[in-house]
């Protein structure tokens, strides 16, 4: 579904826009007006039947209208809309909707539109010149990712920005203090998503039906201090658990994997033993140490003592972070010491689309390492769900759509549910998917 072809659309894309060129130069500015009522009125059809070809004509030929109602719709930006005509549009597959609609292109460095259902903006930026759409015929836009193709069933961005820890700090979060609904400041720790986006982004979003989703089994969330042994105080006078949130996060994958039927013969998360330290090679290194504590025996699941000791064997695990590069392999091996053979791949070009959105639709949790957030730092959480918030700003016939995008986690710092705001993450990380 996701790969439709786009030729009906291409054709009449090509028709408007064919028509509609002969106005492209008219940059003589004018008032703003009812942008659905008067492409109604141009194709003498009622506004409820409207196309999204007939309104994308309509503002081709009076592009320099926008600058009021992008204004209006965005009363944050810093920017202004300065665009007087359309330079090129194409067909675009909005794969998060589902949805065909059309790309419209700004002259000069003014940005793009991207139009669905007649009258519905989901894309809408006032600079910036997209080079790699211009030999297109179609393309793809994702919400969560932005333009892309695919590869098989993979959907890569075409464009991936990448910021420092200072800039993601400066641009995305800079409050120092948890906005509502949330624990800690920054990116994540959000435990009441609605009362978080009122609170950071403003009033009128709201989750439309089938933008929300979790896994189709319980999920059971663990906490890394929990499932550690070694804990150190460190010179702030708190004291710490073992950073094993890497090992955390392929316990509570696989342990979901046995809980929800998937792979039987891997035990449950009942099953226990009652570890003793003193066996690990490392023991004496940190019984000396007067900042740690070691408490042992401790009563673990057996499924995270094997994952512990397959670590510590293999990758030298004592109580700091485990390589992400190493977690498909852990799980993998995990896997056939419990007769069980799964499926696990490492994905470093990873899309929201692709990776969060599918995997969780099909039923699957996945594993995300982020490298620089501004609550965790780099850090490896199991997303369970997602949800997409949607504000709708109709101004002058235009339904102009913004969105705040959460993932549902696990992070390994609580018990339940958590939230990780992925709205303009653009940081480093990388995921581990299973099957």
């Amino acid at each position: 579904m996701k790969k439709r072809i786009l030729s009906l659309l291409m054709a009449l894309v090509l028709t408007f826009s064919l028509s509609s060129t002969v106005f492209a130069t008219d940059s003589i500015s004018r008032e703003p007006q009812n942008i659905l009522a008067a492409a109604s009125e141009k194709f003498n059809v009622p506004e409820e039947n409207c196309t999204t070809q007939m309104v994308s004509s309509y503002i081709s030929e009076n592009t320099d209208t926008l600058a009021s109602i992008y204004k209006t719709a965005f009363p944050e930006s810093q920017e202004s809309f300065n665009a007087s005509s359309v330079e090129f549009q194409i067909p675009v597959y909005v794969v998060t909707l589902d949805k065909e609609g059309i790309y419209l292109d700004f002259n000069g460095d003014n940005g793009y539109m991207i139009l669905v259902d007649g009258n519905e903006v989901v894309a809408w930026e006032p600079s910036g010149d997209l080079s790699y759409l211009k030999q297109l015929s179609s393309t793809y836009y994702s919400i969560f990712d932005g333009f892309g193709y695919y590869e098989g069933d993979q959907f890569l961005p075409y464009d991936r920005e990448y910021l420092t820890e200072q800039e993601l700090q400066a641009i995305n979060f800079s409050s120092n203090k948890p906005y509502k609904g949330q624990n800690s400041a920054g990116d994540g720790d959000i435990v009441t998503p609605s009362s978080y986006v009122a609170d950071r982004y403003g009033s009128g979003y709201k989750v439309e039906t089938g933008n929300s989703k979790s896994l189709p089994k319980t999920f059971s969330y663990f906490k890394q201090w929990d499932l550690s042994i070694y804990y150190q105080t460190k010179k702030d006078g708190l004291e710490y658990s073992e950073g094993n949130c890497t090992l955390s996060s392929i316990f509570a994958l696989m342990n979901y994997l046995k809980s929800s039927g998937k792979y039987t013969s891997l035990p449950a998360a009942s099953s226990k033993t009652s570890y003793d330290a003193t066996k690990d090679s490392f023991y004496s290194t940190y019984k000396n140490k007067n900042d740690y504590r070691i408490d042992t025996p401790k009563s673990l699941p057996n499924l995270y003592l094997a994952i512990r000791q397959y670590a510590t064997d293999n990758y030298g695990y004592e109580v700091g972070e485990t390589n992400p590069f190493n977690v498909t392999t852990i799980i993998k091996d995990i896997g056939k010491k419990y007769s069980e053979t799964i499926s696990a791949s490492h994905i470093l070009f990873w899309s929201y689309e692709s990776q969060v959105v599918d995997q969780i639709d099909n039923g699957y949790p996945v594993i995300i390492n982020v490298s620089n957030s501004s609550t965790y730092g780099s850090h490896s959480m199991v997303v369970t769900g997602y949800s997409l918030y949607t504000k709708t700003t109709t101004v002058d016939g235009l339904n102009v759509k913004n969105y705040v995008k959460l993932i549902k986690v696990n992070d390994n710092w609580s018990s339940s549910a958590r939230y990780f705001d992925f709205t303009n993450y653009v940081a480093f990380g990388s995921f581990v998917t299973v099957k």
